[in-house]
C-alpha cells in the first residue's frame, strides 16, 4: 500500500477525551435500552478515563465544562448513573443534532434524546447506533391509547368475524375500546357465558369499578399533598414531553410547608396535570396509598403481583425539569400491578401511566406487555402487608409516617366503615351494575375528597416543628394507635385550642370528622 509522505510526516493526535467518554459509555442494547449487563463497570471506566485524562489534556469540545461538571456531580448523588444521563438528555435538547454528525458524542445524543422522547421503536426509523439519520415520520400514530385486542374481532365462542360485544365487561377508554368479549351470534354468547364467561364478567366487572374508584380518589389525594419542594412553576408541552418546570425549596421545617396543592390552571390540559401528579411513580400509588390498594383492589383478586417494566412505545413522557438539573421518567422501571382474577385472567393496572402519555388504567396483561413493555426488570408477589416491590431495602416496604400517609389511612378507615355499613363489604360494593355503581362512585369519591381537603387545610394551619415525633407535642390521634378514634388532629397553636382538655378536644373532632367524612348516598342506591 502506498503512503502519502505528507501524511506520514503528521504527528500523532489522540482523540479528545471527550470523544473518548462517550466511546466508553454503555453501548445501547438491541437499539432500545440504555443499560447493558456490565453497564455499571463501563460507567465507572468512562467516568474515571474523563477525571484522569481532562486533569493532563484539555478537549476542545464545547461542550466539555459541561460534562465535566456532571460526572463531578454525580460522584455525591445516589444514583450516578441516572443523574448523569439525565444530564446528557438535557444537554442532547440544548442545541440541534446535525444528522450528518457521525462522531459518537451526537451518535450518543441522538439516542439520548430519542429514550426521553419516549422509546418508540415503531416510529423512530433508525438505528440510534448507525449511521443512518434520526427521522420520525410526521404521520406518526399516537401511542397513547393500546391497540384494539383481537378478542373484539373474533368470536370467543367459535373464532368466526365477531358482532356483538358483552355489554356488562365491555372496557372503554375515552371512547376506545381496550377490554371486550365478543361473539358472533346469540347461540354462541349464550353458550359461552354458560360455559365460562358468567363469572369472568362478574369477576371483570368488579375489578373495572375498582381501578375507576382508585384512581379518582389517589389523584385528588396527590394533588394536596404534592412536595411543596417540588412545586411546579409552570407545566407545558416540549420536545415531545410533559415538563414540569420547578423550582427547588428549602427543606421544610415545618409540615405546614411540606405539602402544596397544584392549581390545575398551570398545565395545558387536563392530561398534563395528572402526570405532573405522579412525581414519584409506583412509589406514591402502591406505597402511600397502599390502604385503598387493599381496600378497593385487593377483593377483587386472587393474586396480585407487582412488575417493574422498561418501558417503550410511551406517547408524551413527563420530565421534571428545575434550573440545575432534569428528572426524565422515560428513564426509569415503571412499576404495574398485575392482577389474577379468580377466574384465571390477568389484566396490568397501571394507575401512574398517564407520565408516560398512557390512558389506560386497566388493560389485558397479554396487550400490555407487548405494547409497552420493552423487557421486564424484576416482579414479585404483593402480600397484604408489602407496599413496594423492587427493593430488598425493609425500611422501604413501609414507609415511614407522614402527613400524607397518616391522611390516607384515616380517610379509608372511614371509608370502609360507611361501606361495610351500607353494603356489608366492599366486594358486594363493586359488584353493583354499572349504573347502580356509578351512582355510588360519586358519592364515595366526594367524600374522599372532602376529607383530603379537611385535613389538609388543618395541618396547612399548624406549625409543628417537621422534626418533632408525632405522637408527642399535642395530640396525635393515629387510627393504628387508637382504634376508637376516626380522625388524626394535630394541635395547633390557637389559644382556644390549647386550653381545650384532650377528652374534649376528642369528642369535638371526632364529630367534627364524621360530618366532613360522611358519604352522600344516592336514594336509589340498593339498601
Amino acid at each position: 500500500m502506498d503512503f502519502d509522505d505528507d501524511e506520514l510526516d503528521k504527528p500523532y493526535v489522540p482523540p479528545d477525551p471527550i470523544e473518548r467518554f462517550f466511546d466508553r459509555l454503555p453501548r445501547p442494547r438491541a437499539s432500545t435500552s440504555l443499560l447493558e449487563g456490565d453497564a455499571v463497570d463501563k460507567f465507572d471506566d468512562a467516568k474515571d478515563y474523563l477525571s484522569r485524562t481532562l486533569s493532563v489534556r484539555s478537549s476542545t469540545d464545547p461542550d466539555a465544562k459541561y460534562i465535566e461538571d456532571l460526572v463531578k456531580e454525580s460522584d455525591g448523588v445516589y444514583g450516578d448513573m441516572r443523574w448523569v444521563y439525565d444530564g446528557l438528555m438535557r444537554l442532547a435538547f440544548s442545541k440541534p443534532i446535525s444528522d450528518q454528525d457521525r462522531s459518537m458524542k451526537a451518535r450518543y445524543l441522538r439516542f439520548c434524546r430519542w429514550i426521553a422522547q419516549g422509546r418508540r421503536p415503531r416510529t423512530a426509523f433508525f438505528r440510534p447506533w448507525s449511521d443512518g439519520p434520526y427521522v420520525v415520520p410526521e404521520n406518526s400514530p399516537s401511542y397513547a391509547y393500546l391497540d384494539v385486542p383481537l378478542s373484539v374481532r373474533r368470536c370467543a365462542e367459535c373464532k368466526k368475524a365477531a358482532k356483538y360485544k358483552c355489554s356488562g365487561c365491555h372496557l372503554r377508554t375515552d371512547g376506545n375500546t381496550t377490554f371486550a368479549v365478543a361473539y358472533c351470534s346469540k347461540k354462541c354468547q349464550k353458550h359461552h357465558w354458560k360455559l365460562k364467561h358468567k363469572d369472568e364478567c362478574g369477576q371483570a366487572q368488579r375489578l373495572f369499578h375498582a381501578t375507576s374508584l382508585f384512581q379518582e380518589i389517589l389523584e385528588h389525594f396527590l394533588a394536596v399533598t404534592y412536595p411543596a419542594a417540588c412545586s411546579p412553576r409552570s407545566i407545558v408541552e416540549e420536545n415531545g414531553m410533559t415538563v414540569v418546570k420547578f423550582e427547588p425549596l428549602p427543606e421544610p421545617t415545618t409540615f405546614r410547608t411540606e405539602m402544596r396543592r397544584i392549581p390545575p390552571g398551570l398545565a395545558p390540559d387536563q392530561d398534563a396535570f395528572r402526570a405532573a401528579l405522579h412525581i414519584f411513580g409506583g412509589y406514591a400509588a402502591f406505597v402511600l396509598a397502599r390502604e385503598l390498594v387493599e381496600m378497593l383492589i385487593r377483593p377483587c383478586c386472587s393474586t396480585l403481583e407487582n412488575n417493574a417494566v422498561e418501558p417503550e412505545n410511551m406517547h408524551r413522557p413527563v420530565c421534571f425539569s428545575s434550573t440545575y438539573h432534569d428528572y426524565h421518567a422515560s428513564l426509569e422501571c415503571h412499576e404495574v400491578l398485575v392482577a389474577t382474577l379468580p377466574c384465571g385472567t390477568n389484566f396490568v393496572l397501571d394507575p401512574t401511566g398517564i407520565r408516560y402519555g398512557w390512558k389506560e388504567v386497566v388493560a389485558p396483561e397479554s396487550l400490555y406487555m407487548s405494547s409497552r413493555m420493552h423487557t421486564l426488570s424484576t416482579w414479585l408477589n404483593m402480600g397484604p402487608d408489602v407496599g413496594s416491590f423492587h427493593t430488598d431495602d425493609e425500611a422501604f416496604l413501609t414507609p415511614p409516617p407522614t402527613f400524607a400517609t397518616d391522611m390516607m389511612k384515616t380517610v379509608v378507615d372511614s371509608l370502609q366503615r360507611q361501606i361495610d355499613k351500607k353494603y356489608g363489604s366492599v366486594h358486594a360494593l363493586l359488584g353493583l351494575g354499572n349504573a347502580e355503581f356509578a351512582g355510588a362512585r360519586e358519592a364515595i369519591a366526594a367524600a374522599a375528597k372532602k376529607g383530603f381537603d379537611f385535613l389538609a387545610d388543618e395541618i396547612a394551619r399548624s406549625a409543628v416543628p417537621k422534626d418533632s415525633i408525632l405522637n408527642s407535642g399535642g395530640v396525635s390521634m393515629r387510627p393504628w394507635a387508637n382504634k376508637d378514634l376516626e380522625v388524626i388532629w394535630y394541635r395547633t397553636r390557637r389559644s382556644n385550642v390549647e386550653s381545650m382538655p384532650d377528652w374534649l378536644l376528642t369528642k369535638v373532632w371526632r364529630a367534627r370528622w364524621k360530618r366532613v367524612i360522611a358519604v352522600e348516598w344516592p336514594q336509589d342506591a340498593a339498601e
